[in-house]
């Protein structure tokens, strides 16, 4: 009777540690699914800096896709591309012999948005002004210098319309120009010249901020007076034109869009408007959701599930780089927690995970 009991207890056990071991497995791959939609900044610059140990440590485990190189993980005295270099290929290796590479991002526009200015670039509105020559030069050019640098991701080309008036982008000579046409093919080839050295690029900034009057870094930025439909146009041409890698949204606000949210936030803008109307299946990239156009009314929270529920597939944070991977590591768990609570289901982080990889396969 004892000796029945105890191979009782024993066969219990193996199955209470099976079921243990199995938990912990779906724990750990559920972190992963949730980290592979987080792309961060981080503090340092060189591949000794803790901030780096740290990133790199975060990119290890699974718990985040990539991270975003800025201006300050550029100050190395080799030279900004050899800086970004050495640390990139730390964590190329790190991906293993075999695999699709991290996401290694940069801001490289040209003009008063480079970080590598490694050669410096003109900006956009300067460019629009060159022969088509010398534009596919500059432009392969810079697809060049982020590529030695050993970067993946180009967050560019602006695709937003030319107003002077505009704080962000007009007034910074972000933008081509004013005619939706002329923006279309100069960002098409720019994004040849990255696609040419295995480099994805990200346009932006749907659905539009470049007749903003206001700029979303400092605060809320509403556009339903002056947004105008020609500002979908460019990135339905590239769209139609297989050269849309990947889509960053604004945080812009428009009643006529969604009497809610932001356009980051808003299903609306996200799922109806730019998959639904304008066919977009690629990944859609949020714009650093610790920008005050986003902080300053929601939680880092409800930020995180609305961009999710919206449709957006990898969640941008890094401008304010000692917090970068603190805030990366909040929204993996804020995802994981909402998956455990089914207030997000499983599948959906599995929809953008699988769009991420794919983009990533496609990367050298």
């Amino acid at each position: 009777m004892h000796r029945t009991l105890r191979r009782l207890a024993l066969a219990f056990s193996f199955v209470l540690l099976g079921s243990i071991s199995h938990a912990q497995t779906d724990d750990v791959a559920l972190h992963r699914l949730a980290g592979s939609m987080i792309l961060t900044g981080f503090s340092g610059n060189d591949p000794f800096d803790p901030g780096f140990i740290r990133v790199r440590d975060q990119l290890q485990q699974g718990h985040i896709a990539g991270v975003l190189f800025f201006k300050p993980n550029l100050t190395g005295s080799a030279g900004t591309v050899a800086t970004a270099a050495a640390m990139a290929g730390v964590l190329r290796q790190d991906s293993g012999a075999g695999k699709p590479p991290p996401l290694l991002a940069v801001d490289e526009e040209g003009g008063r948005v480079q970080r590598l200015r490694d050669p410096r670039i003109a900006s956009a509105r300067v460019l629009a002004g060159m022969d088509s020559a010398e534009q596919r030069a500059v432009f392969a050019g810079l697809a060049q210098s982020v590529a030695a640098a050993g970067l993946t991701l180009n967050l560019a080309p602006v695709v937003d319309l030319h107003d002077q008036r505009s704080p962000a982008i007009g007034a910074l000579g972000r933008s081509f120009s004013a005619d939706p046409d002329r923006v279309a093919i100069l960002a098409a080839a720019m994004v040849e010249a990255h696609r040419a050295q295995g480099v994805a690029t990200a346009l932006k900034h749907f659905p539009g901020h470049g007749l903003a009057r206001a700029d979303s870094h400092a605060g809320f930025v509403d556009i339903t007076d002056t947004w105008q439909p020609a500002e979908l146009e460019p990135f339905l041409a590239l769209i139609r034109a297989g050269q849309a890698d990947m889509i960053m949204t604004a945080h812009v606000f428009h009643a006529d869009f969604d009497r809610l949210h932001p356009a980051t936030l808003s299903r609306a803008v996200v799922t109806d408007l730019l998959r639904g109307m304008l066919g977009f299946d690629g990944v859609v990239v949020s714009d650093d959701l610790t920008m005050r156009a986003i902080d300053e009314s929601y939680s880092l929270e409800d930020a995180v599930l609305l961009a999710v529920d919206a449709g957006v597939d990898l969640l941008l944070t890094g401008n304010f780089q000692p917090d970068a991977v603190d805030q990366a590591e909040q929204m993996r768990i804020i995802l994981v927690e909402a998956v455990q609570s089914g207030r997000l289901s499983r599948q959906r982080l599995q929809e953008s995970h699988d769009r991420i990889l794919a983009l990533r396969q496609r990367l050298r």
